[in-house]
């Protein structure tokens, strides 16, 4: 096993918690992703993946983020956090490739949904839908019962490869028993590759890839990226708005730096253990 880095950094490894017996599992297949006994790669093309849902273009100068109390996806300008465009069919950024931002969007029972947006525009260009178990939860994060991680990583220009992996126990209600606590029991993951151009799906069988690291901050254009935490108040939707104020609940934000100050900060939705994120 690998040592660890130095530097504290973000991975996208989700960090289960829970009370039942089965938590010790979960929270081993973590440590597993964050500790990179599974293979590592790098993101590829023009992506820098700060964490789960913020992704930065660095050649259009733009970052991708999940929409604030509504569904979509949006872009925003590095300089002074302005919306681009929003997409509503799209919930959560992976990754770029080709000029395209791939996304995960809703699907039915048994699918998982990966989209190509124009990064240009915001305009859906094309939909891959792969096959997972049908009793998969989609949402990313975890929750009371369930826990599910989603990546993506650039083959080539054009074609991505989409790993997930997701688990579901009993955690509330009436103790069904032994029996019934093994029947909620499912443990699975897996990968397809995606090619944006024709929509293409084929399974992959050689094995997951964890997520790559994420850095600390990244530059794009002149503006200092980074996740933090501050007191900030649920915004109106789309509203990008001065560090600087009054503000009542620590929140999980975007934060754009100019000579080490804040300059704009955006709240992010709670992708933490317990809430999730939007489908």
């Amino acid at each position: 096993m690998r040592e660890m880095p130095t530097t504290p950094k973000r991975t996208l490894a989700w960090r289960p918690y829970g009370a039942d017996k089965f938590r010790d599992y979960v929270v081993s297949l973590t440590v597993v992703l964050c500790l990179g006994a599974l293979p590592h790669t790098a993101w590829g093309g023009e992506a820098v993946v700060l964490s789960v849902g913020v992704v930065a273009d660095v050649n259009t100068g733009q970052v991708y983020i999940p929409s604030q109390g509504q569904s979509g996806l949006r872009a925003l300008e590095t300089t002074g956090g302005t919306t681009v465009w929003v997409n509503p069919e799209a919930t959560v950024p992976l990754t770029i490739t080709d000029d395209q931002v791939v996304a995960k969007a809703r699907g039915a029972t048994g699918s998982l949904a990966i989209l190509g947006l124009n990064a240009t525009t915001g305009a859906t260009i094309q939909r891959c839908e792969g096959s997972v178990p049908e009793w998969l939860q989609t949402t990313l994060g975890h929750s009371h019962g369930h826990t599910f991680s989603l990546w993506a990583i650039e083959h080539e220009p054009g074609v991505v490869d989409v790993h997930w992996a997701g688990q579901t126990w009993w955690a509330e209600g009436p103790d069904p028993g032994p029996q019934g606590q093994a029947a909620a029991r499912n443990d699975d993951s897996g990968s397809f590759r995606c090619d944006l151009s024709t929509g293409t799906v084929v399974s992959l069988q050689e094995g997951l890839l964890s997520a790559p690291l994420a850095p600390e901050d990244v530059l794009v254009g002149e503006s200092m990226l980074r996740i933090g935490s501050g007191p900030i108040v649920a915004p109106p939707a789309d509203r990008v708005f001065p560090a600087v104020g009054a503000h009542s609940e620590q929140q999980r934000v975007l934060q754009a730096l100019l000579d080490n100050s804040v300059v704009w900060d955006v709240p992010l939705p709670q992708l933490v253990p317990g809430i999730g994120a939007p489908d």
